[in-house]
């Protein structure tokens, strides 16, 4: 696991779980080298391609994206370059493959696009029909031996890719074709992290399959973003439901993001309602704190104590008191009174 990921934002007390207060954060696909800053073209998603505009006359780059096939072909036999590269390195074939049109692909390998061809950041057209989910461009080109083993010069590959596009399909193919699923980029993430950030349960199932192994950051990553169903993947797969090994623990990231179904799954599990993180931070001062009153009262009503307290001895009324959280506040008033009375 990375210095960035592990390393916890403690002076962060009331930032948004998008931020990743727990952890550095986990940047994804955004900003994938090589898919933005394509000369002309715009990468919407890193998925779709614009047509250069500033072009009059329809050029290859153009037709393989928005064209029919015939048109491409036209120019093919008329001597355009199925191999020509812009100032960023991408080829008609990575523009036919990220905007998804197999059919222009499939022209392009036939008439001798390199497959293998990358971008100056490293990416492959491969790499981009995986991100966009375009089963239909990854196909030929899988057929066409384009090396499923490739990484980006940020060392991601097309399993990553599809990992965080959420095609299984794709996934299946990719591994089928040789790709390694314990193959980690230069942030020390894996397919099954990209898969677990996203929520897509169907992909971690079949990384797992394949012998993928799910840890602390991919549980904080599932629990933090409200991904029941990768959670309960999680918990099948016999993951530990209290695992504080990055600092923090799944039901308290999951509280701080407002995840109600996530909270409900690991506490029928057996998540400990009062364990704390580095800070001494409880599930029920992160929920108090970011105004989560819903979670609150789950939390206090599944038997979480409010007296618990932080590093700095404030417990979770006090954060109430603090922040402003009257109707949470009055929660703990009338919690109060209840363990009051005989």
């Amino acid at each position: 696991m990375t210095a960035v990921v592990t390393a916890l934002l403690t002076t962060i007390v009331f930032a948004e779980f998008a931020e990743f207060a727990e952890f550095g954060g986990f940047a994804g696909f955004a900003g994938f080298a090589g898919f933005r800053g394509c000369a002309g073209c715009e990468f919407s998603g890193f998925s779709r391609v614009a047509p250069r505009e500033s072009q009059v006359a329809a050029t290859l780059d153009d037709v393989v994206v928005t064209g029919q096939v015939a048109e491409a072909r036209a120019l093919v036999t008329a001597g355009a370059d199925v191999n020509a590269r812009d100032r960023e390195g991408v080829t008609p074939l990575m523009r036919a493959a990220s905007a998804g049109r197999g059919d222009m692909v499939q022209l392009l390998i036939a008439s001798g696009a390199d497959v293998n061809a990358k971008t100056n950041g490293g990416v492959s057209a491969l790499m981009m029909a995986s991100l966009g989910g375009y089963i239909e461009a990854v196909a030929p080109l899988l057929d066409r031996r384009a090396d499923a083993r490739f990484a980006d010069n940020q060392g991601r590959t097309a399993l990553m890719a599809a990992a965080s596009s959420g095609n299984a399909s794709i996934v299946e193919a990719l591994l089928i074709a040789g790709a390694d699923v314990s193959s980690e980029d230069a942030s020390g993430e894996s397919a099954m992290t990209y898969a677990a950030a996203e929520g897509h349960a169907a992909v971690v199932d079949a990384l797992r399959r394949r012998g993928a192994k799910a840890g602390d950051m991919e549980w904080i990553l599932a629990a933090g973003r409200c991904h029941a169903a990768v959670v309960k993947s999680f918990l099948a797969a016999g993951m530990d439901v209290n695992s504080s090994k990055s600092g923090t623990t799944p039901l308290i990231v999951a509280s701080n993001g407002n995840c109600g179904d996530v909270v409900d799954t690991l506490i029928e599990r057996g998540a400990n309602l009062n364990a704390t993180n580095t800070d001494g931070w409880t599930a029920l001062m992160k929920a108090t704190a970011a105004g989560h009153t819903e979670i609150v009262r789950t939390l206090l009503a599944r038997g979480a104590d409010m007296d618990v307290a932080d590093s700095l001895g404030r417990t979770a009324s006090m954060y109430a008191a603090m922040t402003g959280r009257e109707e949470i506040a009055e929660l703990f008033r009338k919690q109060r009174e209840a363990k009051r009375k005989p």
